[in-house]
C-alpha cells in the first residue's frame, strides 16, 4: 500500500500497481523541489549581509577591483565581501565591486588606509557602510596603521613618530590612555618630572633646588642648601610632566626622582657616602654630617680625586 511522505511524494511497495500518473506526479514534486532548492541556494549565495563572498583582487596598488561570482546589483548598508590583496598598498586605496564604483577602503575609525595596511595575497574582510559610502576593514587594522611614521596625527588611540621608524632620540606620541601590565627594556636608571627652570644655565646632572625668590627652580646655591630637590637626569627611563608642547626639553629640568642617576660631585667619595649640596652652584658632595633635608642620596661609586666628576647616586631624598 503507498505511503505519502511529508514531501507530499508517494511510496509504492513491489506489490502496489501504479500508473503513470502516479509516477510523474512523483517526478513532479521532486523537480518542484528541487527548483526550490536551486531558488533557495541563489538567494542565499546573494545574501551579502549574512554571507561572504569571496574574491581575488585586480589593479594597482590603492586602486582595486574585484568580481564576485553572485554579482550585487548594488552597493547596500552591511554588505560584506573578503578580498585576497594582489598588491601592497602604498596609501589611501579605494576598491570597485562589480564595476558598481569606486569606495574608499578604511579602517574601523573611518580613517583611510595607510602604506602597507593591505599586504600582497593577505585575505581582508570588508563591509560597506551606506551613510559614509566606505568599506570598513574588518577586525583591526594592520599595526602599521597605529604606527603611522611620518605622520602627526594626533588622534586619540593612534602613535605618531616623525620620518621614520623610532629610535633612541626619535619621539614617539600616543594621544591617550595607556595600560601596561609590565614594561620591560628601559634600559636607562630612574624615573624623573619635569620641573620649571628659573635658570637656564642648568645643566644635565646638576644638583638643583627651588629658587627661594621665583617660581622655578636654579642650581644648587650652597653647602647643606635645604632648598635641595633632586638632580638633572641625563638617563630617565620615564619623565612626567611638563606641557608636551615639545618644548619641555627647553623650559624644564627631568629631575630623577626614583632610581640612580649620575651626579655631579667635588671630593673624595666612598660608596654609600650621603650626597648633599656644596659650595659650587650644582655640584654635589659627600656629607660630613647628617642635616634632615639636605641629603639628595646615597653614592653607589668611589670617586678617589678632588676634582668635579660623576658617581652615580641612589636618589633617596630626607
Amino acid at each position: 500500500m503507498a505511503q505519502e511522505l511529508l514531501t507530499g511524494i508517494k511510496k509504492y511497495d513491489s506489490n502496489d500497481n501504479v500508473s503513470r500518473e502516479a509516477l510523474n506526479n512523483n517526478f513532479q514534486i521532486i523537480n518542484d523541489k528541487l527548483i526550490e532548492g536551486e531558488n533557495t541556494l541563489t538567494l542565499h549565495l546573494g545574501d551579502f549581509l549574512r554571507q561572504i563572498s569571496y574574491a581575488v583582487a585586480t589593479g594597482s596598488a590603492n586602486t582595486y577591483s574585484i568580481t564576485l561570482n553572485s554579482a550585487p546589483t548594488s552597493y547596500i548598508d552591511g554588505m560584506a565581501f573578503a578580498v585576497k590583496i594582489n598588491v601592497d598598498n602604498t596609501g589611501a586605496s579605494t576598491i570597485n565591486v562589480n564595476s558598481l564604483g569606486s569606495i574608499p577602503m578604511v579602517n574601523a575609525s573611518l580613517v583611510n588606509l595607510s602604506a602597507g595596511d593591505l599586504k600582497a595575497n593577505c585575505i581582508y574582510t570588508f563591509r560597506y557602510e551606506s551613510s559614509n559610502g566606505k568599506a570598513i576593514l574588518q577586525g583591526g587594522v594592520n599595526a602599521n596603521s597605529f604606527l603611522k611614521y611620518g605622520v602627526s596625527n594626533n588622534t586619540n588611540g593612534y602613535f605618531d613618530v616623525s620620518t621614520t621608524a623610532p629610535t633612541g632620540t626619535q619621539r614617539l606620541n600616543y594621544s591617550g590612555y595607556f595600560y601596561a601590565t609590565r614594561v620591560y627594556n628601559a634600559v636607562y636608571n630612574d624615573y624623573a618630572e619635569y620641573f620649571l627652570k628659573d635658570d637656564f644655565l642648568l645643566e644635565k646632572n646638576d644638583v638643583v633646588c627651588l629658587n627661594p625668590d621665583g617660581k622655578g627652580y636654579i642650581k644648587s646655591r650652597f653647602a647643606y642648601d635645604p632648598l635641595v630637590v633632586g638632580v638633572y637626569s641625563n638617563c630617565f627611563a620615564q619623565c612626567v610632566g611638563g606641557k608636551g608642547d615639545g618644548n619641555d626639553e627647553r623650559d624644564f629640568a627631568s629631575v630623577g626622582v626614583s632610581g640612580r642617576v649620575p651626579v655631579k660631585v667635588i671630593g673624595i667619595v666612598k660608596k654609600g657616602d650621603l650626597l648633599v649640596a656644596s659650595d659650587i652652584p650644582g655640584v654635589a658632595m659627600a656629607s660630613e654630617h647628617y642635616i634632615p633635608g639636605t641629603v639628595i642620596g646615597k653614592a653607589q661609586g668611589d670617586k678617589n680625586d678632588l676634582e668635579i666628576g660623576l658617581v652615580f647616586m641612589l636618589i633617596m631624598n630626607s
